[in-house]
């Protein structure tokens, strides 16, 4: 981590007020105040749909020092997308105000508002890992397929911001019955897997919508190189024990639950599937290519 020393005298803020349960619009005056206090001029952009982010960051984010991100995953996906357009890196400061968070979790941001409104104005750089999905998609820690995948995306914004989490765990348990196994070649760096799989993750993260979990031992997240997470297809019960029993410890001991960790990772399918990128949905595909992006932005934390 390098210091943040010489503070950046313009902050563009870009806050997605119906994020989480709307916490967001409801502490726009003190992020301002903090900010505002701390000798920063501050300018604030609320959306009103989804991508509007990125539009924001690439028409008006010229003269600004630092810009500010608050809301959810999706939100701070939208920003390093219009900051990977851009001719040169700005950095980033983020205010989670999401339902789950999981990129805060990882960076250990506070998930109070006004605490992480003041940790930007005294924070550090950090040079952060990003994914490139195809080439033109990015996301900040996840790309997903299989089981649960959908569940991030399909869950409506007025459950999350009713139930929470809860959310999360209840659309899962909707979708558990249709659970099925996609027969996939997955190259990562120089090896090869063929096999049948339910569910996989590319993740630069620590938690994976809370329910997945990686341990500090196995993750950086500036290495150059992404967590792979993959479950096989369970043939039996008892497979199916030792999957969940897997996931519950943390033990991911290759024959049900893989973590392999690499730069380059690609995957054929015979038939194409859903994928998820940072809790939004990124399409079907049959064939895809992700990347890492060592330390592509900068995350004042």
């Amino acid at each position: 981590m390098d210091k943040f020393l010489s503070k950046p005298k313009k902050i563009l803020l870009i806050l997605n007020p119906n994020a989480g349960k709307k916490k967001s619009k409801n502490a726009l005056a003190d992020i301002v105040d903090i900010f505002n206090r701390s000798g920063y001029e501050t300018t604030v952009y609320i959306t009103s749909a989804r991508k509007e982010a990125t539009h924001i960051v690439i028409n008006r984010s010229k003269g600004h020092d630092m810009i500010v991100c608050c809301g959810g995953d999706g939100t701070l996906n939208e920003v390093i997308t219009g900051i990977m357009a851009l001719p040169s890196s700005i950095p980033i400061g983020y205010i989670p105000a999401g339902t789950t968070n999981d990129t805060a979790t990882s960076l250990e941001i506070s998930r109070d508002i006004s605490k992480a409104a003041k940790d930007i104005t005294t924070g550090e750089l950090f040079p952060y890992d990003i994914g490139v999905f195809n080439e033109k998609l990015y996301f900040s820690y996840i790309a997903s397929f299989g089981a649960f995948t959908e569940v991030s995306y399909s869950t409506s914004q007025q459950s999350k911001n009713i139930l929470g989490h809860l959310a999360y765990i209840l659309e899962g348990i909707k979708v558990i019955g249709n659970i099925r196994p996609y027969k996939m070649k997955i190259q990562y760096d120089n090896n090869f897997i063929e096999d049948e799989f339910v569910f996989g993750a590319i993740t630069n993260s620590k938690s994976v919508a809370g329910i997945f979990k990686i341990s500090a031992d196995e993750l950086k997240l500036n290495d150059g190189k992404f967590e792979i997470m993959l479950i096989r297809n369970p043939k039996n019960p008892i497979e199916l024990r030792n999957i969940i029993y897997g996931l519950m410890t943390q033990k991911y001991d290759g024959e049900y639950v893989s973590l392999l960790h690499a730069n380059t990772i690609s995957i054929d399918t015979e038939e194409s599937l859903p994928w998820t990128i940072d809790g939004e949905y990124g399409g079907m595909h049959d064939a895809v290519n992700i990347q890492n992006l060592h330390r592509a932005i900068d995350l004042i934390i």
